[in-house]
């Protein structure tokens, strides 16, 4: 099975969803993740043979190979495509996956009341993050730190 380039859905009306998309694309470093708004006019969920309500409902990607993916097990392979997999691995330990992927589909059932109670939040998040990666470009050049933090 091939999975990389991950093609990832996301809503962004959704904070949340922002918060989590402005996230990994700044550690994407790599290319293995894409991303594509559902929201958009140019949006067709048919030719994935799903409905906007299924891509809706939870977080879902498409593998290299075209097999598609929802739920939590598309949140452990964006983590892992952005180097965050220790921050996804219990989610997928035998007798954790089953409540993870069931607190995650509470989660996404739940996203916009979330996202419209706490959205000021994320969006600040997602603003600081910006405003962290500018600092590091000065007269139209960028760079990035590659001496070990410790």
């Amino acid at each position: 099975m091939n999975t990389y380039p991950l093609t990832l859905f996301y809503d962004s009306n959704c904070p949340i969803c922002r918060f989590d998309v402005a996230n990994l694309q700044a550690r994407n470093q790599a290319g293995l993740l894409r991303f594509v708004d559902i929201t958009t006019a140019d949006f067709d969920p048919s030719r994935y043979g799903l409905t906007l309500r299924d891509f809706e409902s939870a977080v879902r990607a498409q593998c290299a190979d075209g097999r598609m993916v929802a739920g939590m097990e598309t949140v452990r392979l964006a983590c892992r495509a952005a180097g965050l997999s220790w921050l996804v691995a219990p989610s997928a330990w035998g007798i954790l996956r089953r409540p993870a992927d069931a607190l995650y589909t509470a989660f996404a059932r739940n996203r916009l009341g979330i996202g419209r109670r706490f959205g000021w939040l994320f969006d600040h998040l997602v603003a600081r993050q910006a405003k962290k990666q500018a600092a590091r470009c000065k007269d139209g050049v960028c760079s990035i730190d590659t001496q070990k933090q410790e």
